[in-house]
């Protein structure tokens, strides 16, 4: 079990109430850090999901209106958040164990602003496993994504952790709240899903990002809710705002 007064656990949740009473009975499991939880799904869902962990010590909640969206529920979150550091996480994503004192080593050992992890078993057809890289800059946005997490010629090694810098990185990561509320670091409200790429794109250059291989969460990707789904499927039409070419 893992304690610390200087990181707070952000989890923002929408329509899938099973999926998040596990995460945090998982998450509990491991670590004692507070959670915070920002949660949208309409008041009916809401109450009830405030009502099966309310007996999870040091859980606390942000009511947004219903459908506000995965970037206005994480500026929420990050403006609410007690402690100097945060670490992101989605209703489906529970980390390993040792993988946030792992991230707090990195982020004080090279003064970085996000400290990311990957999720080892995510595996959906057509999609990449990892998801961490540069950007270039050619006629177009391209995203360029570091070779697979095994190769370890693409890693620095301290303390038996493989890291690297990078541009950007899984929605899994640590982050320097100070940092964030000095330069204005904030999600696109208008996406309220897709905002991920977007997100980096704008983050400060003088912003250190740091990702490691070793830093790890499972990720259930679960869309089991029709209603959910159906939302998905909507918002994704906003990615159309922000054109990113993928360079595989």
């Amino acid at each position: 079990m893992s304690s610390s007064n200087d990181v707070t656990i952000l989890v923002k949740s929408f329509l899938r109430l099973d999926e998040l009473e596990k995460n945090i009975r998982s998450i509990r499991s491991l670590y004692s850090y507070p959670i915070l939880i920002a949660d949208d799904s309409g008041p009916i869902l809401t109450q009830e999901i405030q009502t099966k962990i309310k007996d999870y010590k040091d859980v606390d909640f942000l009511i947004l209106p219903y459908n506000a969206g995965i970037s206005a529920g994480r500026n929420a979150l990050v403006k609410s958040c007690p402690t100097p550091l945060f670490v992101i996480l989605d209703d489906d994503v529970t980390p390993y164990i040792n993988s946030i004192e792992r991230m707090i080593f990195l982020k004080n050992t090279f003064n970085a602003k996000i400290v990311g992890g990957v999720f080892p078993l995510f595996s959906v057809e057509k999609e990449r496993q990892d998801f961490y890289g540069m950007f270039t800059k050619e006629k177009e946005i391209i995203a360029n994504f570091f070779p697979n997490s095994n190769k370890m010629k693409y890693f620095n090694l301290l303390n038996d952790i493989r890291y690297a810098e990078c541009r950007f990185c899984h929605n899994f990561f640590l982050g320097d709240r100070q940092f964030f509320l000095e330069k204005n670091i904030h999600w696109d409200e208008k996406l309220k899903y897709r905002e991920h790429l977007d997100f980096f794109l704008r983050f400060p250059f003088e912003g250190k990002i740091i990702m490691s291989p070793d830093i790890k969460a499972s990720h259930s990707h679960n869309y089991e809710s029709m209603d959910y789904r159906e939302h998905r499927k909507i918002n994704q039409e906003q990615s159309s705002l922000h054109f990113i070419s993928k360079n595989n």
